[in-house]
């Protein structure tokens, strides 16, 4: 009942920020499904989003407890596996240097699929961690690999990115770099598949409440009628149509090139309730095999020494001032990398960020504006998601009649949490 509840609401959202032109009921009208508090701004009113939000976080937490408290022996399960990796770690023997090396392995492994999991999860306005994360990461491998005519070193750690001494077997060519990149790609692309996978769940709900059928037969209603329908009900028609004909291996192909419609590929599939294993199959094989793979192929392509050599010849063309800095930004990188430091503590050469006359070095304005950038994106996706959470806990609060959604800490306090006699701030 909980989650069916939680369903309606969350489609009931959709259909209002998707924009579609269809007229309500009066019933819809008295209760206020408009009203400008649905679309509650952190700008405006920071205080009321942080405050729906955290009930709402409340709501997920109290929902998280009763579904684990239903599952007693999951439970006693995982306790026990906790109990015997304590008592593990705890013993000091012969396995200890094993058993760090695989938390090492794992903890690296689980960092990636993390940043995976937000860039697709849906949370605020998406955080673009391929381009903030695995990018970088990639460019920086292969830039180091360049610089020391190999891939014999190691990327995390306290000696990571440092060249050994004598050249391993595995020289810097196009395979190697690949293979060294593979594990963080795979596994990005693993936690993207899985940040698919709440929009499917959501609507399959629905379906299976019977409230998503009523909406998909009335587009295609409107559809035959030659009515108008706004882009996103004319891409939700125009998936299923795909999907229907070419199943698996259209799921496949979606998922496999840069898609930003997938949403509604995984909407459609829960929908119209294509098999779990089915859907998350064709998507981890898309994103995790496929686009991740393409996607580190084309970094490692585009920071190759030929690439780079090539890019540098164009500039010198066109700007000789654009070919000096540039070639300056790639051997300071390069040599930072292959030394072990820090980018953005090198100088232009290696021991300074100052030119004299006391003007600010290019370089350093680079590095600042980027870091700014990212700072900017950070900040930019904690207030959109704080607005989502905001936003979700008054689209049930409403699906449950509550005229004050801030009056209760949940939804539906009597199933999903305690009461509060909290007010709006």
């Amino acid at each position: 009942m909980v989650r069916k509840r939680r369903s309606r609401a969350r489609i009931q959202r959709s259909s209002l920020q998707s924009g579609a032109a269809e007229p309500h009921s009066g019933a819809a009208a008295a209760r206020g499904d408009h009203e400008p508090q649905d679309q509650v701004s952190f700008l405006r009113s920071p205080l009321k989003v942080s405050y729906y939000s955290s009930l709402y976080v409340r709501q997920q937490l109290w929902i998280a407890s009763r579904y684990v408290a239903q599952h007693p022996r999951a439970l006693a399960r995982m306790a026990a596996l906790g109990a015997v990796y304590i008592a593990l770690h705890a013993m000091n023997g012969p396995h200890s240097g094993t058993l760090r090396s695989v938390d090492g392995r794992v903890g690296w492994c689980l960092y990636w699929v993390v940043l995976g999991v937000l860039s697709s999860v849906g949370l605020g306005a998406g955080l673009h961690t391929f381009v903030l994360f695995l990018g970088p990461h990639i460019a920086r491998v292969t830039l180091t690999a360049h610089e020391c005519a190999s891939v014999s070193f190691a990327v995390r750690g306290a000696g990571a990115f440092q060249c050994a001494r004598s050249a391993g077997p595995d020289l810097a060519s196009f395979a190697a770099i690949m293979r060294k990149v593979l594990v963080e790609s795979l596994c990005w692309g693993a936690g993207t598949a899985v940040g698919e996978l709440p929009p499917y769940f959501i609507a399959r709900a629905a379906s299976v409440a019977g409230t998503g059928e009523a909406e998909h037969q009335r587009l295609q209603r409107q559809a035959a009628a030659g009515g108008a329908l706004a882009l996103k009900d004319r891409a939700l028609l125009r998936i299923y149509g795909l999907l229907q004909r070419f199943g698996f291996v259209g799921i496949l192909v979606f998922a496999a090139i840069p898609n930003p419609l997938f949403d509604l590929a995984g909407i459609t599939c829960g929908h119209f309730k294509v098999p779990f294993w089915t859907f998350f199959g064709a998507t981890f094989l898309g994103k995790s095999v496929i686009k991740s793979t393409l996607q580190a192929s084309v970094v490692v392509t585009a920071f190759s020494k030929e690439t780079v050599a090539g890019v540098l010849a164009f500039l010198g063309r066109v700007s000789p001032y654009a070919h000096d800095l540039a070639e300056r930004v790639f051997r300071q990188q390069a040599a930072a990398f292959a030394a072990g430091r820090s980018p953005a503590s090198a100088g232009p050469a290696g021991d300074g960020s100052t030119h004299g006359g006391g003007h600010s070095d290019p370089l350093s304005l680079l590095g600042s504006a980027w870091s700014a950038g990212v700072s900017l994106m950070l900040i930019y996706f904690v207030i959109t998601t704080l607005e989502t959470f905001a936003q979700s806990y008054i689209a049930d609060a409403k699906s449950c009649g509550q005229q004050r959604p801030a009056r209760q800490a949940g939804a539906c306090a009597s199933d999903d949490g305690p009461h509060t006699s909290q007010r709006t701030p």
